[in-house]
């Protein structure tokens, strides 16, 4: 064995001896997995946008999301210039039950289009059999409006994992009625 393939071992840390083989090219021809979203993309007829990491925490009232086992906290990016169609959601992503969210674009916690956005935020009872939802937003409609909301980021590269969103919302007015642009729906597809 020569003192390369002894190295390509030790790198991948014993993971076996075609990992070696693929990794020094004695496995025959394959492709990455960037390679492969490229090819995607090319076959769709689009590019890849410039991107970066948007993940953090969100807790309600200075705690972790409380929510009922049926609920789903969402948390959207509204882009006031690209504003989503009727009917569809802004970038969006499920909230944990710890307030954890990662946004994803092409690959796990890669991040969104770098721009300048609205937060949003909503809960609904989600239905396991046909998706979706049309429930009311568990948090009274305080922060599902781009037109009112409170929240505006501007996501540069390389991103940040550590944005943190604190929403309040015991002592509020219950179900103040949703604006125009409100998002008061999840509609599956």
């Amino acid at each position: 064995m020569s003192a390369t393939a002894r190295k390509l071992i030790r790198f991948v840390g014993g993971c076996g001896a075609s990992a070696v083989f693929a990794l020094a090219g004695c496995g025959g021809p394959s492709q990455s997995a960037d390679q492969a979203l490229n090819d995607r993309l090319r076959e769709a007829n689009t590019s890849r946008t410039q991107i970066a990491r948007f993940s953090g925490t969100v807790t309600i009232d200075h705690a972790p999301p409380d929510l009922k086992p049926d609920e789903s906290l969402m948390i959207m990016l509204y882009d006031p210039k690209n504003p989503p169609h009727s009917q569809q959601l802004p970038l969006s992503s499920r909230v944990t039950r710890e307030g954890r969210f990662e946004f994803t674009t092409y690959t796990r916690g890669d991040g969104v289009p770098v721009g300048s956005y609205k937060v949003l935020f909503a809960a609904f009872k989600v239905n396991p059999y046909r998706g979706g939802s049309n429930s009311p937003d568990a948090l009274k409609n305080l922060y599902n409006d781009p037109d009112t909301s409170q929240f505006n980021v501007e996501i540069t590269e390389p991103g940040k994992t550590d944005w943190t969103f604190d929403l309040e919302i015991a002592g509020k007015d219950a179900n103040t009625q949703p604006g125009e642009h409100a998002i008061t729906r999840i509609v599956k597809r």
